[in-house]
């Protein structure tokens, strides 16, 4: 579950992409869905383009998946991108995703056209990326297996430039 202002987006992945209302405090309201088979399972995140319209992003079946939610009531899926790895993990900031790809390290792609995301770069990583956060210039990536598979996880922290 993701929200995005007074709006909730919510996947169940036989089923597909539910988004709610959540004006009315207490009462969630169902206002779409998109009967998506291979909606994304997890890691659901919402940006805003500099164009004004909003896109969901999560991973599922086939890499990142890109939804326009600039009307929330009807999500349009625009493409599926397979990405290099495991996608795992995604943190979005403007027009960007930044992906965690197990053994791929960490891969940013461009979502300005959302029909057509690209890779723009990739940081590959001494041990498979777990996890990934963006903060203004920072982006934060989890790497390792942990403890048990004798490969301590760690935090690695990236100053984006431009």
């Amino acid at each position: 579950v993701v929200t995005s202002g007074p709006i909730a987006y919510a996947t169940d992945s036989p089923t597909g992409l539910y988004v709610f209302d959540l004006t009315q405090e207490g009462s969630p309201e169902p206002i779409g869905i998109l009967h998506a088979p291979s909606a994304p399972r997890n890691a659901l995140q919402v940006t805003e383009l500099p164009d004004g319209r909003k896109l969901l992003a999560g991973i599922g079946q086939g890499g990142l998946q890109v939804y326009d939610v600039t009307d929330p009531a009807a999500p349009v899926k625009t493409s599926t991108f397979g990405t290099p790895g495991q996608a795992n993990g995604l943190a979005l900031q403007d027009q960007f995703a930044f992906v965690s790809a197990g053994d791929a390290g960490l891969q940013v792609v461009d979502l300005s056209d959302p029909s057509s995301p690209e890779i723009i770069t990739a940081l590959s990583t001494d041990r498979p990326a777990r996890d990934v956060a963006v903060s203004d210039s920072l982006v934060l990536v989890v790497v390792g297996q942990g403890e048990r598979e004798g490969n301590e996880r760690e935090i690695l922290v990236i100053e984006i430039q431009e």
